[in-house]
């Protein structure tokens, strides 16, 4: 979980580190299912080149509704 106070933004460097991270589990796991990174934050996620490294973004609206 990441907590800001705006929309959270990406990184090159955060969104390759995930890349490297499902690849690890996969890895490990030996799953062939689909593996999707999904973020959960306050305020949304911020749209930017690096924004397709997470496939889900859950807000607070989306876990009180």
């Amino acid at each position: 979980m990441k907590f800001t106070d705006e929309a959270y933004s990406i990184t090159k460097d955060y969104a390759e580190w995930l890349r490297e991270r499902k690849s690890i589990f996969r890895e490990n796991t030996k799953t062939n299912k689909i593996l999707r990174t999904t973020l959960v934050t306050t305020w949304g996620l911020r749209q930017n080149a690096n924004s397709g490294a997470i496939q889900k973004t859950i807000t607070l609206e989306d876990l009180f509704q």
